[in-house]
Order: C-alpha cells, then structure tokens, then sequence
C-alpha cells in the first residue's frame, strides 16, 4: 500500500463502517418498533418514515426515527398516529418509543 492511496483507502474505509452503523441502526429501530407493537397488542398496518414532516416530533434528533403509523388493536380498532423511537434510551432516560395518536390532538 503506497502512501499516495491512504486518502482512499481512508475514505473507503469510513464509508464502510458508516454504512453498517446506518443498517444496524435501522434494524434496532424495526426491532424496538415491532416489539413495542407487539408487547401493546398492536397490529402494525403500514408504517412509513415521513422525510420532511416530523410533526408532533419536530425536534428529534439522529438517534431517533419518527414514523407516521397505522395499527389495529385486538379489538379492530384503527389507530394513526407518531412514532418516535430512540435507540439510545439510556442518554435520554426516555421510553424507546413515544407515540403521540391523531385523536388525541383533537
């Protein structure tokens, strides 16, 4: 390895490990998300990560995934609403997930 090819194999490198934080992080954000759903009693019907509108969540931050939801409960009941889930619970001293429900806001 000549020294004129360490910038690259540098950048190589981090991009690599950035990508495996990403997909490692993605796959504990589903896992809590899931978990929280099922522990709840919850069905989870469709579940997206909005881009732009992070309402009521506005202000998270990295460690943390908002999604827009839709869940049936045991007894048919649909529920929509906000999910942010933090992967780093123990900074925080929060729940992993805190869901706020649109009738509620009502």
């Amino acid at each position: 390895m000549s020294s004129e090819n360490l910038p690259f194999y540098c950048f190589f490198g981090f991009s690599i490990i950035l990508v495996f934080v990403a997909v490692m992080h993605s796959k504990n954000v589903q896992h809590l998300l899931d978990f929280r759903a099922q522990e709840n009693k919850y069905i989870i019907l469709s579940k997206r990560r909005p881009f732009f509108a992070r309402c009521p969540f506005w202000w998270s931050h990295g460690s943390q995934t908002v999604y827009r939801v839709e869940v049936q409960n045991v007894d048919g009941r649909i529920k929509t609403g906000w999910i942010r889930v933090t992967t780093f619970t123990w900074a925080s001293g929060k729940p992993p997930c805190e869901a706020v429900w649109d009738e509620e806001n009502r």
